[in-house]
């Protein structure tokens, strides 16, 4: 039985892949010049499970963008938003805001005699490094 969950997810993906919507800055295109606001937004759908560890999964909405302004960034992706609040083209770090899904009514006998565990907000940071060619 577990092959089919497998091969159901796999079309599920391949069906629900999610189409980028882009929106660009209106400056000279082909300058080179990077001084502008700039982004994107994509949406499409996902599918995630029903709570952390569990075999049943579901259709959600899937939001992703970045807007950009020189080397500094604001990126919301798949329930997490971060800010670059370093000048560098290689070098990112800044603050990390995310969201983690709680655990509620579930089908499982043994998982709903457990508590239910809310939604909850994460806070922290990231660093990174991009190679740049």
């Amino acid at each position: 039985m577990g092959i089919w969950r497998v091969a159901v997810f796999g079309l599920g993906v391949g069906l629900f892949w999610p189409v980028p919507v882009s929106a660009q800055g209106t400056g000279q295109s082909g300058t080179g010049d990077e001084s502008g606001m700039r982004g994107f937004v994509s949406a499409g759908i996902g599918v995630i499970p029903d709570y952390e560890g569990s075999p049943n999964y579901e259709a959600t909405p899937y939001l992703e963008g970045r807007l950009q302004l020189g080397n500094y960034y604001m990126r919301f992706e798949g329930g997490a938003l971060r800010v670059n609040v370093i000048d560098s083209k290689a070098f990112h770090a800044g603050p990390l805001i995310g969201v983690r899904r709680g655990r509620g009514d579930v089908a499982d006998p043994a998982i709903s005699r457990m508590s239910h565990i809310k939604d909850s907000m994460t806070a922290g940071g990231f660093i990174e490094y991009e190679h740049v060619h």
